[in-house]
């Protein structure tokens, strides 16, 4: 989606309830937008209190988003002080209970907690929280639009959404970079090269990139350059293969080209793996999709620059925590599409590196 998430709660009394459903509350998505509004400032007079959190998109893009309304509604929990409190919970079946068990666990008090999915079709004084919310994001979308034209509500049901998607290749700031319809506009015919230093999450990124391709009716080729880590050749080489449906692993793809580099370090042997390279993409079969994954060694950045030249990559994803790659962007005519590095990525020890070398020579 588009923007930002909001969060919203209100403190009510229960003699009150009647109040906000003879003025016309219920679900949100079941009223227009102009309704909503009429409807904001008779709630904001007939509660107690009003919270609203806004969660922006960076915070979306690298962390985990349960966690993130986990930790908003114990929040708005804490500042209110209810009794009672009734919420509308984004899971079904088992996952409520599980839901409720964790934001008990961050409040710190003992509150009634009354959890249920599409709460807001229910209590009235869920349907408030419901509107208050959806108003303020509908404000927030609306001055987003002065600034990148209008993509629609954000949503991801929405064809203007996905227009705008599709047809902005450098993703603003607002756009949720792990969002499915980004990935897709990401993957076109040519060549898409992904940079990031250790544990980013490169290589199961190229493994979606790949699998966005198929989908799309392609032929995806991987070229591994991670030589100390390789999933398509050798330990030590450079490797090329072609998927042959979708994968779950990158090692499903069979290795028909490669290159040794007799080291699983490209430090001190950069010259070397630039002439691998360039002897590999003169030889590489044609694809629709080639997917090039990388090294985490990032702090040679001419080496890094001469990588890219000899690829030529039609786009370049940079995986970044911060800034760090950002010397790498400097007059690069390639489309360029900066995503953070989400906070889930597995890391791995030196042990689990030697332990996967040491399987992929069996």
């Amino acid at each position: 989606a588009i923007g930002p998430m909001i969060m919203a709660g209100v403190l009510y009394d229960e003699n009150k309830e009647d109040a906000l459903t003879e003025m016309g509350v219920r679900d949100s998505k079941k009223l227009s937008p102009k309704k909503r509004e009429s409807l904001e400032m008779g709630i904001k007079e007939n509660v107690e209190g009003y919270w609203i959190v806004e969660i922006s998109v960076s915070l979306i893009d690298r962390m985990n988003l349960n966690t993130l309304e986990i930790g908003s509604a114990a929040s708005i929990i804490n500042e209110a002080g209810a009794d009672a409190v009734f919420l509308d919970v984004p899971v079904a079946g088992s996952g409520i209970d599980k839901y409720i068990k964790k934001i008990r666990e961050i409040t710190g008090y003992g509150v009634q907690i009354t959890g249920e999915n599409h709460a807001d079709d229910t209590y009235p004084c869920v349907s408030a929280a419901s509107i208050l919310a959806k108003v303020e994001r509908d404000r927030i979308i609306k001055s987003l639009w002065e600034r990148y034209g209008n993509f629609g509500s954000g949503y991801p049901g929405d064809d203007k959404t996905h227009k705008f998607i599709s047809e902005w290749h450098k993703f603003p700031e607002i756009v949720r970079k792990r969002w499915s319809p980004v990935r897709k506009a990401m993957v076109s015919k040519g060549r898409i090269m992904v940079l990031g230093e250790k544990d980013t999450g490169k290589t199961e990124l190229v493994r979606e990139l790949v699998n966005v391709g198929i989908e799309k009716g392609m032929t995806a080729g991987v070229l591994d350059l991670d030589q100390g880590q390789s999933h398509i050749g050798k330990p030590g080489t450079l490797g090329f293969g072609i998927a042959c449906g979708k994968i779950r692993h990158l090692e499903q793809i069979t290795c028909l080209l490669a290159y040794p580099i007799f080291s699983l370090s490209p430090v001190g042997c950069e010259e070397r793996v630039l002439r691998g390279i360039e002897w590999m993409m003169k030889r590489i079969p044609q694809v629709d999709l080639l997917v090039v994954d990388t090294s985490g060694y990032t702090r040679n950045i001419n080496f890094k620059k001469e990588k890219i030249r000899l690829i030529n990559p039609e786009g370049v994803v940079f995986l970044e925590r911060g800034e760090e790659l950002k010397h790498l962007r400097k007059g690069l005519k390639s489309r360029i599409y900066p995503i953070p590095v989400y906070e889930g990525v597995r890391k791995k020890s030196d042990r689990k590196r030697r332990a996967f070398r040491q399987r992929r020579v069996r």
